[in-house]
């Protein structure tokens, strides 16, 4: 009986049950495909990190190195399973070409700090695309992934390096995959070479640096190992990174798509929820009378209820099924940049039934939630049902009406007296426009020049980047004469990052790095508090200042000179370079302070051709990185934002695929719940055209509403969801910039097009 229920349900409302089958499937394939994503990304990134063997604890530096003294610190603490040091060639941006002989990097703009080294041979090992360690032979090269998808480049292709004294040719025989430099939000990049040649290269190049690497026999023994090195006499002429800090880099960027299509699943499940409901009722509306009769004969609500329900969970489960599937056939899209960068991921059977569990979980809803509407069938009256074949509506009254035309009244009237009823398409119509504006408004804020902000840094016109060496401040200085007498320069700022130790919350001390300059030239927006003028403030990055339990007005204890000095801290801005752990203050540097690296931010005078600036820079500062900042977020960020257009244009299919369902599903029910009403107008001499214009009215005064609530909610709500996703990655308040013209104009126009078109493909019936 059930099944030939259904079977005449499908039958008669085919639009209905496949708009629900529909949503419920897509519900069903969105959540199936974001818990298989977080199973594969959390797997392959501890797969990876087994495979290379990451290290626990390094430490950059730039300088010399004494490898007696770094061999006895680790017989002193058994805890250290292994220990070795990386030496690096720093390769000079405007000696180094790919793809072309004539095109140098430093030519094509890079960010990136290149350097060449050779594969390891106790941990740390460089991967090959079958995640396994490489080895190159004499005259080859293995090139990052980030470069492999930059350029296109394929095996068999040349790279050249050329200085003074040697050139070399290489042919690409690998793409490696870095444990800990693989994303591009991290701006340094190794090549992998043979021995051979790195030999010969290393007697033309001056600058080396250093990774001093450890493995701990336990990683609860990690901080451990960070706080005796930092008190330590070892080198620690660079940043210092560990474990946990290489796994929140490797998972950054799909982590953040993972998480922006579980929000999706979870926002078009309710759609399914609502277009479950608007199933229910339009089918009760349609048996109403059969309903009466069964309760005429003596059949139980609870009885007509589950033969009701029936059908619907054999939808349900359906649909589900249907979603669960068609996950495992395109999951392979949702996970290619995982793939890609972390290694191919086998399922096994407990992953399946993970996955297989999250629409389980779904149906389930959708049952429950169905037998909940279900309880309407209870509310029929026998002998209402018979007399008018609906159940009683709220009469509209049309008197005093200023409305220029009597269908635009019935139409708005309609909505006020039926809200009830409306209320459903409104709430869809909402959750369809945030859907669309907010991962829009979200694209269109990262793609900003604003968006440098939220990297701690101010923004600017050019940055100039100098790592840290014996010739560097002798270079810095040279670059800051060069700008003051340069007539092309509206403003420059001078900053230097160095290492200090702060004691923590547990009384102990760590390392901090804090970058030291003039911080009112190029102003930074701070979330709490001001930037550190005085000699006795500092501010925190957020998570910064979330580790050390800090906020603005407290009372941090810096050694300086082997001093420990009391600072006030004074702003806290949002920073997700670096793990997201900065700070800025005006403190004293001398020959013993651990210097990291020089920046240096510049403004053109208006009317001055950024990019010959640049070129010109580029040509005189040959050690220096010259970078334009229109271009820095799209190197850093370029896989991130090219995820979040596909995920944008995902959502906005989605909104219009939503909007045209429902709208179909609700017009139909409205036509077969109101076909008396519509005899009774015909009657009283309201034309066709007349009728169908008072449903037009309804539905376009209703998107129109729901369109408007929908942005203000996109860019509060919306924002709110946004900032709490960014804590994550240390920027905890994240203004959502909107395109006007896209955002308040060009999608809500393809919103209100679509809706009008499905109107009227429905109301045209009449």
């Amino acid at each position: 009986m059930i099944f030939r229920m259904a079977q005449r349900d499908i039958v008669r409302n085919r639009i209905l049950t496949l708009t629900l089958i529909t949503f419920i499937a897509l519900s069903s394939f969105l959540m199936a495909s974001a818990t298989t994503m977080i199973v594969h990304l959390f797997t392959s990134v501890e797969q990876f990190f087994q495979q290379a063997k990451a290290p626990h604890f390094v430490q950059m530096h730039a300088g010399p190195v004494n490898q007696q003294q770094i061999d006895a610190f680790v017989l002193e603490h058994s805890f250290i399973g292994a220990q070795q040091t990386v030496d690096m060639l720093t390769i000079e941006q405007t000696q180094f070409f790919i793809e072309s002989r004539t095109q140098s990097e430093a030519m094509n703009g890079s960010v990136m700090d290149i350097s060449f080294v050779t594969q390891n041979q106790l941990f740390d090992f460089l991967l090959d695309e079958t995640n396994q360690p490489l080895q190159v032979a004499q005259g080859e090269i293995a090139v990052p992934i980030y470069y492999m998808e930059k350029y296109h480049l394929q095996l068999g292709d040349k790279i050249w390096f050329t200085n003074e004294q040697v050139e070399k040719e290489f042919t690409i025989s690998s793409f490696t995959r870095d444990v800990q430099m693989n994303p591009s939000i991290v701006s340094s990049k190794r090549f992998v070479i043979h021995q051979e040649d790195w030999h010969t290269l290393a007697q033309s190049i001056a600058q080396h640096e250093y990774l001093i690497e450890f493995l701990v026999t336990e990683q609860a023994h990690i901080q451990q190992l960070e706080q005796l090195y930092q008190a330590s006499n070892l080198p620690q002429q660079g940043p210092t990174v560990t474990y946990p800090l290489f796994k929140m880099l490797n998972m950054l960027t799909d982590g953040l798509n993972v998480l922006i299509v579980l929000f999706l699943s979870i926002f078009l499940m309710i759609v399914a929820l609502l277009c479950i409901r608007l199933t229910v009722m339009t089918t009760l509306e349609e048996d109403i009378r059969e309903i009466a009769v069964m309760k005429g004969i003596g059949i139980a609500n609870k009885q007509i209820r589950l033969l009701y329900l029936g059908k619907y969970i054999a939808i349900t489960v359906l649909a589900s099924i249907s979603g669960y599937l068609l996950s495992l056939l395109i999951i392979q899209h949702f996970t290619a940049n995982m793939a890609r960068y972390l290694g191919q991921f086998h399922m096994t059977a407990s992953h399946y039934f993970l996955s297989l569990g999250s629409v389980a979980i779904i149906c389930l809803i959708a049952i429950l939630y169905c037998y909940f509407i279900l309880k309407r069938c209870e509310r029929v009256s026998v002998v209402e049902a018979f007399r008018q074949g609906a159940v009683p509506e709220k009469t509209i009254t049309i008197a005093n009406s200023k409305l220029p035309s009597i269908n635009l009244l019935l139409g708005i009237k309609d909505i006020v007296a039926r809200f009830p009823m409306y209320r459903l398409i409104g709430a869809v119509f909402i959750i369809a426009c945030f859907m669309m504006l907010v991962p829009l408004n979200l694209l269109q804020t990262v793609k900003s020049p604003d968006f440098i902000t939220y990297m701690g840094a101010s923004k600017s016109d050019i940055r100039i980047d100098l790592p840290y060496n014996d010739n560097t401040r002798r270079q810095f200085d040279s670059i800051q004469t060069t700008l003051a007498q340069d007539g092309d320069i509206e403003k420059y700022a001078l900053f230097t990052t160095a290492k200090f130790m702060v004691e923590t919350v547990d009384g102990q001390y760590d390392s901090i790095q804090v970058e030291i300059g003039d911080f009112t030239t190029f102003p930074l927006h701070y979330v709490k508090g001001v930037a550190p003028t005085q000699k006795n403030t500092i501010a925190l990055s957020v998570l910064q200042a979330r580790e050390l339990a800090m906020n603005v007005g407290d009372s941090l204890t810096i050694v300086v000179d082997s001093v420990a000095k009391q600072l006030t801290v004074s702003g806290i801005y949002q920073d997700i370079t670096n793990g997201g752990k900065t700070a800025k203050a005006q403190l004293a540097i001398n020959s013993a302070t651990p210097i990291l690296w020089y920046v240096i931010s510049v403004n053109v005078v208006d009317g001055v051709a950024t990019q010959e600036k640049i070129e010109a820079y580029r040509d005189l500062f040959t050690t220096a990185k010259v970078t334009n900042m229109t271009h820095y977020i799209t190197q850093t960020l370029g896989s991130n934002i090219a995820q979040l257009k596909q995920i944008t244009l995902l959502a906005i299919m989605m909104s219009l695929s939503i909007a045209v369902c429902i709208t179909a599903m609700f017009i139909n029910m409205l036509l077969a719940k109101d076909a008396r009403q519509i005899a009774i107008l015909q009657s009283l001499g309201f034309s066709k055209q007349a009728i169908r214009a008072q449903y037009m009215t309804s539905a376009i005064t209703l998107l129109i509403i729901a369109i408007i609530i929908g942005t203000i909610l996109s860019n509060t709500v919306g924002q709110y969801l946004i900032n709490k996703l960014a804590m994550l990655i240390g920027a905890s308040h994240i203004t959502l910039i909107s395109h006007p013209l896209q955002a308040y104009f060009f999608y809500p126009l393809l919103f209100i097009c679509a809706v009008t078109w499905t109107v009227l493909s429905r109301i045209n019936r009449l």
